[in-house]
């Protein structure tokens, strides 16, 4: 496929993800595809995903946690097979209602129209905060 091919692909699961069409999505993946994100302490849907039944798990999983309040590309770099991306994300995690936003990067391997790898980077320490239970302080109610 040429890299137009390879960039619509991308931009078009995207697209599929900001609508919340989860099975659209998944459409894109290649059946063994390689999902590889940060592991993240206490969060736990962070870590790897093989195939597209665990992506499918894993985006119900974070659908359930977080709210998507933003979620933006800025730039999109291609080079024959392979889509880098960067942008930015904000959500309320559900079990906190705290806010955080983040930069990311993700790099995408596409073959023959189908997501075979991904790999995302983002700031996990925020996150975490995000996602961790306050401990209530002596005299707090």
């Amino acid at each position: 496929m040429s890299e137009k091919e390879n960039l619509e692909t991308v931009r078009e699961a995207y697209a599929a993800f900001r609508r919340g069409d989860l099975e659209a999505f998944v459409a894109f993946l290649a059946d063994d595809v390689d999902w590889v994100m940060p592991e993240v302490p206490g969060i736990p849907f962070t870590g790897n995903c093989r195939g597209r039944t665990q992506v499918e798990e894993f985006f119900r999983a974070l659908a359930e946690a977080e709210d998507v309040i933003e979620f933006t590309q800025d730039r999109f770099v291609v080079t024959g097979d392979r889509v880098a991306v960067t942008g930015r994300y904000r959500v309320r995690v559900r079990a906190t209602h705290r806010t955080v936003e983040t930069r990311y990067a993700h790099f995408f391997a596409v073959v023959d129209g189908k997501i075979h790898a991904f790999e995302e980077y983002y700031d996990t320490a925020a996150v975490a905060d995000a996602h961790r239970q306050r401990r209530a302080r002596a005299g707090d109610r």
